[in-house]
């Protein structure tokens, strides 16, 4: 642990990329492009810190008030959020094969609970592939019944953007309404939620170290998220079992998992 030497001006340099970020998108938020009705600069900052931040909070009204542009802008956000900031910047050096300064080696490790640069560089490189295996896989999975539903490719793209990401955006104007008596919807938003919050080292470790002593870092998050889901499965079946009519036994277990998902997120 010595080998490590945490400077303050490598934090105040991630937080000015958050910082940095925020103020930049806010900007495209307010360009005529982004909206259909008058944006003020303080909604725009919020939105803005929102989506970095993947609250999924917001003072204005996406699915009406923002353009297609505008949408476009918030999904990459969005991606950005999700992934996290250290996490971009070190795919992006590996891509252009540039080494990242020490300082910044070192808290990308620690941030992806790494032990060398060279395990950063296979976890940034992970990181990319999983994001798109998983993102893509859920819009597949999503988009018939989207589609049925009388919706759009983009929107079920972003809703799978934004569920992978643990952003709580959506687009279509009337949250997951459509989808209340499907099952299959339900249960792959959930596992993509679970994916999502799961941990990019804590997925790879499983994929790529199966026999391998799992590490601390692993068995307390694996841990602490089985507990909180199952807990709050078991609390939201039995409390509200009486509260879901019209509902088979098979889709109040999925609603209670997806009820369980959501706000573990």
């Amino acid at each position: 642990m010595s080998r490590f030497q945490f400077r303050p001006a490598t934090f105040k340099m991630v937080f000015f990329m958050y910082l940095l970020g925020t103020v930049i998108f806010a900007i495209l938020y307010l360009l005529p492009v982004s909206h259909k009705q008058p944006l003020l600069p303080v909604d725009a900052f919020f939105l803005s810190a929102s989506a970095i931040s993947a609250t999924g909070l917001s003072t204005v009204t996406v699915a009406q008030e923002l353009t297609t542009a505008g949408k476009i802008i918030l999904l990459i956000q969005m991606e950005i959020g999700g992934i996290g900031v250290m996490a971009l910047v070190g795919a992006l050096l590996i891509a252009l094969r540039t080494n990242a300064p020490v300082p910044s080696q070192t808290l990308m490790i620690f941030d992806q609970n790494q032990n060398s640069s060279r395990s950063i560089s296979k976890l940034m490189a992970f990181i990319v592939k999983y994001t798109l295996i998983v993102e893509t896989a859920g819009f597949l999975l999503i988009l018939p019944s989207a589609l049925q539903h009388g919706s759009h490719a983009f929107a079920a793209f972003f809703l799978s953007v934004s569920t992978f990401t643990n952003a709580g955006f959506e687009i279509s104007g009337n949250g997951l309404d459509n989808f209340k008596g499907e099952p299959f919807v339900l249960a792959v938003l959930s596992c993509m939620i679970i994916l999502g919050v799961l941990g990019f080292a804590v997925v790879m470790e499983f994929l790529q170290s199966r026999r391998k002593k799992k590490s601390l870092y692993f068995k307390v998050n694996v841990l602490m998220h089985g507990i909180l889901l199952l807990t709050g499965f078991l609390f939201f079946f039995f409390v509200d079992f009486i509260h879901m009519p019209g509902l088979s036994f098979t889709e109040k277990i999925i609603q209670s998992l997806f009820f369980s998902a959501a706000p573990r997120s």
